[in-house]
């Protein structure tokens, strides 16, 4: 009996070694000695009693973020001071209340919180954009304007802007998959033209209002339409400066891993999933929780 322990203790030091060596490890439940019932800081009253459960078998899952070879809720409970654990649970809390299942939410803790997971540095150029220039959240929507999936985004992006206002700016990049919509890459040369003269947000509104009429002579019509100057506009789309605007960005969704549209990053991670305003909420909570703690971190570093 005596040896099967010390092989037990021996197995879980090694299991330690392993974890503290690797810490993008985020999930494991041979570790059985640190489970919790309940998290005493948090309220788990606003979560049903299936929901409960769900969330005790995630916290007794995950592992923790910062490197410590124990729990999600073991790491909260014994006081570590891990932020992103905190992050964390507050996360699977929301995604819990919004009605998704144990896999989905371990899959997003796992996408959003693994050190290797690093964020991709998307420039910010002029690019167009909309909302404060100086917000600790930037939103990048790589978009085709023939694309079904990212006209049916745009209404989100829009409740995005209201309700994160001087928190979120959303900056519009273009990935026109020309082998899928043969109007796409005209429709976004379009636009590039329609910057150039300050009005690219109006020309992006009547694309995808009539994105299935971007042949070229309708795109003439829609530059009317938006008050451009007609005649420099079909001079800037066929423009090599305008080209390579586009491309510009086209190498950049490549760079960053893009495979469809819409894809979104929040301040350079990609988002997973979609549709739901609740699934870029959570996303830009954190990302706002996360831009709180660097401030902060900042803030002290410079005090000393």
């Amino acid at each position: 009996m005596k040896t099967a322990r010390i092989a037990r203790f021996a197995a879980f030091c090694a299991l330690a070694a392993t974890l503290a060596a690797a810490p993008a490890c985020r999930r494991d439940t041979t570790l059985v000695a640190d489970h919790v019932a309940a998290l005493k800081a948090y309220d788990l009253a606003v979560l049903n009693e299936g929901q409960r459960q769900e969330f005790v078998k995630i916290i007794n899952s995950e592992i923790c973020p910062c490197g410590v070879p124990m729990h999600l809720g073991a790491c909260i409970e014994r006081g570590r001071g891990c932020d992103d654990a905190h992050r964390m649970v507050r996360f699977a809390m929301r995604r819990l209340q919004a009605g998704d299942g144990t896999s989905r939410v371990i899959h997003m803790l796992d996408r959003m919180f693994q050190q290797g997971d690093k964020a991709h540095d998307i420039p910010g150029d002029d690019a167009p954009a909309k909302g404060d220039a100086s917000a600790p959240v930037t939103l990048t929507v790589f978009s085709d304007f023939e694309c079904p999936f990212c006209k049916k985004a745009e209404p989100v992006l829009t409740r995005v802007l209201k309700e994160y206002a001087g928190r979120v700016r959303v900056v519009f990049r273009h990935y026109p998959l020309a082998k899928l919509h043969k109007n796409a890459n005209n429709a976004a040369l379009a636009s590039v033209a329609a910057h150039k003269q300050g009005k690219f947000w109006e020309m992006h509104e009547l694309l995808f209002k009539n994105n299935l009429n971007l042949e070229k002579e309708n795109l003439t019509e829609y530059a009317k339409r938006v008050g451009l100057d007609v005649e420099r506009f079909k001079k800037d789309i066929e423009d090599k400066a305008t080209a390579a605007r586009l491309k510009a960005d086209m190498d950049l969704g490549a760079k960053v891993g893009i495979t469809g549209t819409p894809a979104f990053f929040i301040n350079g991670k990609q988002m997973t999933g979609g549709g739901r305003f609740e699934n870029y909420r959570d996303y830009i909570e954190v990302a706002i929780d996360d831009a709180k703690h660097k401030s902060g971190a900042t803030k002290s570093a410079a005090s000393k």
